[in-house]
């Protein structure tokens, strides 16, 4: 079990879920322009991991409660990689990693969740399908880590 992780670049990437949603939602996530290849830069997703609020309370990004450990086991990750979804339905349990919490059982997992050369990745066509309704108005918190290969397009001068 190697647990050092050298990265160059991370993102902090959050999917808020409303209370309102039921079993069988799919919460789609929001665009995530520095995590998207685009003209002049290849991104390459590495890894991705989850966060529950063992690790974090409160989102940095909104405020929004972090999923707890049931809402973790309450949802799989669906990726869109060049419109497919290749990667379908992977347990949120599988990529979480934050494991200690001393009132309450974690699933979860101690090695990273390694994505091999994904460039490609549709943020706007990826989603978390829920097993059943949500704790509330929650936020899934996801930790990307990447890394650019700027230059394949020529930056005009």
């Amino acid at each position: 079990m190697n647990q050092n992780v050298k990265t160059t670049k991370y993102q902090l990437v959050e999917l808020q879920v409303p209370a309102a949603a039921g079993a069988g939602s799919r919460i789609y996530f929001q665009d995530q322009p520095q995590l998207r290849s685009q003209s002049g830069q290849m991104v390459t997703i590495e890894s991705i991991e989850t966060i529950a609020d063992n690790g974090l309370a409160l989102s940095p990004l909104s405020t929004l409660a972090v999923a707890t450990a049931a809402d973790i086991q309450n949802g799989v990750l669906v990726l869109n990689v060049g419109g497919y979804e290749d990667l379908q339905y992977i347990p949120l349990a599988v990529i979480n990693r934050v494991l200690t919490d001393p009132a309450a059982y974690v699933p979860g997992v101690f090695d990273l969740f390694l994505l091999n050369d994904i460039y490609k990745l549709d943020w706007t066509k990826s989603y978390v399908q829920l097993q059943a309704a949500p704790s509330g108005n929650i936020a899934y918190l996801f930790g990307v880590r990447y890394s650019t290969n700027q230059g394949l397009i020529p930056r005009a001068q």
